[in-house]
């Protein structure tokens, strides 16, 4: 689960000082769905505002099943930023070897 979800906490930016109940539902919602919250392994800020008001944030998170988040490899990817004001973030999901065929 990935995404902008436009949340501010201290649990994933360093420049925030609060965890507001907003943060503590999504990381309850996540772990109810068995999934934690991956950390970039090129932390910083996923949004950059055009607007030079607006300071640099993390909103943009990535989730991955608790059991396997640790062989997950997440990392933010500045060079296919583009025009936009947010970092896209990129995984790589390990697959297990042996997938069952879906049939209709």
């Amino acid at each position: 689960m990935g995404g902008d979800f436009n949340v501010h906490s201290s649990m994933w930016d360093p420049e925030v000082t609060h965890h507001w109940w907003v943060a503590i539902t999504l990381l309850e919602i996540a772990a109810d769905l068995d999934l934690e919250r991956t950390e970039p392994s090129n932390p910083g800020p996923t949004f950059i505002s055009h607007n030079v008001d607006l300071h640099p944030s993390v909103i943009d998170l990535m989730f991955h099943r608790i059991s396997e988040s640790a062989r997950s490899r997440t990392r933010q990817d500045p060079d296919s930023k583009g025009p936009t004001d947010h970092i896209p973030l990129t995984t790589i999901i390990v697959l297990d070897s042996v997938i069952e065929a879906v049939t209709r």
